[in-house]
């Protein structure tokens, strides 16, 4: 069964992964586009979706649910969110031979 975040909100999503079997993969590409550094001029809308967001990766304390995230800035990224993943890792562009 695929959801997409477009589809449903983060409550239903998570919500969704109490009856549902098995291992469930959230994969969340331009994360960037979500979870930017805050900053004061930012609008209360983005806020409110950054804070819901935070609080369904911390009730999500299931070893049934892997979360990958995908960006081309990671320097861009809220510090908080950053601190909320287990691991990192770091792909550089390729090279001549790469």
């Amino acid at each position: 069964m695929a959801l997409f975040l477009a589809d449903y909100s983060f409550v239903v999503l998570y919500s969704q992964f109490d009856t549902i079997g098995g291992v469930q993969v959230i994969f969340i590409d331009e994360l960037d586009g979500l979870c930017r550094k805050r900053v004061s001029t930012e609008e209360e809308h983005t806020r409110r979706i950054k804070t819901e967001l935070l609080r369904q990766i911390e009730n999500a304390t299931s070893s049934s649910i892997f979360l990958l995230c995908a960006t081309n800035c990671p320097w861009e990224l809220d510090s908080a969110f950053l601190r909320r993943f287990q691991k990192q890792v770091y792909v550089p562009l390729p090279d001549r031979l790469g």
